[in-house]
C-alpha cells in the first residue's frame, strides 16, 4: 500500500505502522500516523500555541454558556489502557446556524487565519466546525493528555483530518481553581474571552477542576485530502 510507503519513508515506527494496518480503517489510521509525523516535526521548529485576548467579549462568553444550558447534556468519559479516568467533563453542543454560536464563529475564522500567518500551513478550504461546549467540576473534572488529530475515510477516496484546535476561555479565572489548560509545556492564559489555537497534534491537557466551574468552547479545523 503506498501509504504504508510514505509512512516507512517518513520514518513512522515499524509497530505503529503494524497496528494501523491492523485497524478497522488502515487508510485513516496511517493519514493519522502521518499528520502526527508531520506535526512532531514541525512542533520542534517552533510550532505552538498561539493565543488572542480578549477574542471574545464576556457577554458573549456569558451567550454562550446560557445557550449550553439549555442543551441536552453529555457525559464525555475516557479511559487509558490501564483503565484510568482519562477524561471527565459534560459536553453540549452548538451548531454553527445557532445565535450565540456566530460572534465565536467570526471570531474563529478570522484567528485562525492570523495564527496561520505563523505556522503557513496549506489551509486550503478549511472547514470550520460547531462549538463543543464543556464544562468542568469537581472532584475530578479534567481530560489528561491527549491529541485531536482524527482522521476520517470517506467513501470517494479523500480522507477530512484535523488540522487546528480552538479552545475559548468562557469563565472568569476566579470563579474555579485548578483546571487549567496545558499545551505542551505551556500553561495557558486563564482569562475569559481568550482564544488558544494550536495545531490538533499538539498533546495537551485540562488539569483536574477542585473548585467552582470552568467552562470552554472547543473547535476544530479539518481539511480534506485525497487518499
Amino acid at each position: 500500500m503506498e501509504l504504508r510507503q510514505r509512512a516507512e519513508t517518513a520514518g513512522v515506527d515499524e509497530e505503529l505502522v503494524d497496528a494501523a494496518m491492523e485497524a478497522d480503517r488502515p487508510k485513516a489510521a496511517l493519514i493519522a500516523l502521518l499528520v502526527q509525523q508531520q506535526g512532531q516535526a514541525q512542533e520542534r521548529r517552533g510550532f505552538g500555541v498561539v493565543s488572542f485576548r480578549k477574542a471574545l467579549s464576556a457577554e458573549e462568553c456569558d451567550a454562550l454558556v446560557a445557550a449550553a444550558e439549555l442543551e441536552d447534556r453529555q457525559y464525555a468519559g475516557a479511559t487509558t489502557a490501564g483503565n484510568d479516568k482519562a477524561r471527565e467533563s459534560e459536553v453540549r453542543w452548538l451548531q454553527r446556524t445557532h445565535a450565540a454560536v456566530g460572534p465565536a464563529h467570526a471570531q474563529f475564522v478570522a484567528r485562525t487565519a492570523a495564527a496561520n500567518e505563523q505556522w503557513r500551513w496549506p489551509l486550503t478550504q478549511p472547514e470550520h466546525h460547531g462549538l463543543q461546549l464543556a464544562k468542568y467540576v469537581p472532584p475530578h473534572g479534567g481530560y489528561d493528555w491527549h491529541n485531536d488529530i482524527i482522521a476520517s475515510q470517506a467513501s470517494n477516496g479523500r480522507s477530512r483530518t484535523r488540522m487546528v484546535t480552538l479552545v475559548a476561555q468562557l469563565s472568569d479565572a476566579d470563579e474555579y481553581s485548578g483546571g487549567d489548560l496545558q499545551v505542551g509545556g505551556v500553561n495557558a492564559s486563564r482569562e475569559k474571552g481568550t482564544l488558544h489555537i494550536f495545531p490538533s497534534f499538539l498533546p495537551h491537557k485540562v488539569w483536574p477542576t477542585t473548585a467552582g466551574v470552568r467552562w470552554s468552547a472547543v473547535s476544530w479545523v479539518t481539511i480534506t485530502t485525497t487518499i
